[in-house]
């Protein structure tokens, strides 16, 4: 299972054994519970393993839409999914890959610099607007301001590691 989130790209991955409404769903609400007051939409497609939406919306407190058939473009993952098959060949099965590796896999997506980004990963692009979020309830505009040129004068970047496979395709 593949959501990505829409204004920073961050990538959230989790493994189901097989893609009934329950498992989906169970797997959708372990990933986004902890960041429940961010989340306010969900696109899905308009598979079967959906039909449950509204358990998901309760528990989170979102909106679920649906993306209109033959517009992968409107869920906003198809990307993420092809920058998933860079680490697990298409010729290996999906239930083969380990909740681990779907883990390392998820890390190295969140901290990869992105064009799109201003070549910021992911994860700092997310971090960041929760930071703004924070710091306009809790300090006077003025303070913010001062604060936003400081961090935007930073142009330090830790070197971008060689993006080489991560995962062995051995036993296949």
């Amino acid at each position: 299972m593949s959501l990505v989130e829409r204004k920073s790209v961050l990538a959230i991955l989790a493994k189901v054994s097989n893609k009934t409404a329950e498992q989906m769903n169970q797997a959708i609400i372990n990933r986004l519970i902890p960041m429940r007051d961010r989340v306010k939409t969900i696109t899905f497609d308009n598979g079967k393993e959906f039909a449950h939406h509204g358990v998901i919306d309760q528990a989170l407190g979102s909106k679920a839409y649906f993306a209109d058939p033959f517009a992968s473009w409107q869920r906003g993952n198809e990307n993420l999914n092809g920058l998933v098959r860079q680490y697990i060949p298409e010729k290996r099965p999906l239930s083969n890959v380990t909740e681990k590796e779907l883990k390392i896999i998820e890390h190295r997506l969140n901290h990869q610099p992105r064009k799109r980004l201003g070549f910021k990963t992911p994860h700092e692009v997310f971090y960041q607007s929760l930071n703004r979020v924070a710091l306009r309830n809790g300090i006077r505009r003025e303070t913010y301001s001062k604060l936003k040129q400081a961090t935007s004068r930073e142009k330090t970047r830790p070197p971008m590691q060689e993006n080489s496979k991560l995962l062995s395709t051995e036993g296949e």
